[in-house]
């Protein structure tokens, strides 16, 4: 990849990765984020339930934002049909040797794919039928999902942008290709 590409890339990655910064705040300014208790306050207000579990697709969304850019800019491929946001994800922890490093790990395509499931549910289900336990317990893993998402995105970033350099230095050896 090319460093001007690349740089416009990282960009927008990082412009997204503000957006779960805020997602977390928000739940870290309410006392929610990666605390034991969170079940208790959930049970007790069902608008904090969903406004919780609207956080926690929230969440996947921007996560599920970063891999289409991903796939847009360098596979030039956006998966399609219905279970195009499933194909997104698993598209996204693929390692394609020529083309890119998997943006995702295993174990976090794994616990993104739970958070997918559960967006849907959030977007398809009454907040007041939303399981409180369920939404408690995926609150719970979010700080250790995020962690994971965190570090594979800047695991990804830092093999692009080396490749990004190198090919920059080559250029600068060799002179720029005629045209």
């Amino acid at each position: 990849m090319k460093l001007r590409p690349f740089l416009l890339l990282e960009a927008e990655i990082r412009r997204e990765l503000s957006n779960l910064d805020a997602v977390r705040e928000m739940l870290r300014n309410r006392k929610l984020w990666d605390n034991p208790d969170s079940l208790v306050q959930l049970e007790d207000d069902p608008l904090l339930l969903k406004g919780v579990a609207a956080s926690i697709a929230d969440y996947y969304l921007g996560v599920e934002n970063i891999c289409k850019t991903v796939a847009q800019a360098i596979d030039h491929q956006l998966p399609s049909g219905e279970d195009w946001h499933k194909k997104l994800l698993q598209q996204a922890s693929l390692d394609i040797p020529g083309l890119r490093p998997s943006l995702i790990s295993q174990p976090t395509y794994a616990a993104l794919d739970e958070l997918r499931r559960f967006r849907h549910v959030v977007r398809n289900v009454y907040g007041h039928l939303l399981d409180p336990e369920r939404v408690a317990a995926l609150l719970a893993r979010l700080p250790q999902i995020d962690t994971g998402v965190r570090r594979d995105i800047e695991t990804f970033l830092n093999r692009l942008r080396r490749e990004a350099t190198r090919e920059r230095r080559q250029e600068n050896v060799d002179g720029p290709e005629p045209e």
